[in-house]
């Protein structure tokens, strides 16, 4: 709303990255299958990146690169959270798995937004939008250099 774009658009953006995520989600399987862990991981990070850095590029001008970069939230998200809750579930002792699913959860949902919401905070009242998305970029950028290291 800072850039001039009206509560309707935003809703739209919301929808459009959600829309995105169901068939991610539905073939969950098949992608797991093709690009494992690692792949789904490594697709998150990409995703981010060019979604902070391009969040950085935006201008009320350039309102139709909302909609792209928003649909790369529905990539992000998804890619991220199936292979995340997967690999919990492998990982996880018999008997385990809800407390461990729930777990894994509160860590993203409590812990990393609320980390991200201080920090994001921090660097935009200090440095502004546009240096808070490329530090915020940097974040998963330097995670998928050493995740794709480590193939």
């Amino acid at each position: 709303r800072d850039l001039g774009f009206s509560t309707t658009v935003c809703g739209g953006v919301i929808l459009v990255s959600v829309l995105l995520e169901l068939p991610i989600f539905h073939y969950s399987g098949v992608l797991l299958a093709k690009l494992g862990h690692r792949g789904c991981l490594s697709l998150a990070y990409a995703s981010f990146v060019m979604r902070l850095l391009g969040f950085g590029l935006l201008t009320p001008s350039r309102l139709p690169l909302l909609f792209p970069l928003e649909m790369l939230h529905g990539v992000c998200f998804s890619a991220m959270w199936i292979a995340n809750v997967d690999r919990v579930r492998r990982l996880t002792p018999h008997g385990w798995p809800a407390t461990m699913q729930a777990l894994f959860s509160a860590i993203y949902d409590q812990l990393g937004q609320s980390l991200g919401v201080v920090c994001g905070g921090y660097l935009f009242e200090h440095w502004g939008a546009v240096s808070m998305f490329r530090v915020a970029a940097a974040i998963p950028a330097s995670l998928l250099l050493a995740h794709g290291a480590s193939f």
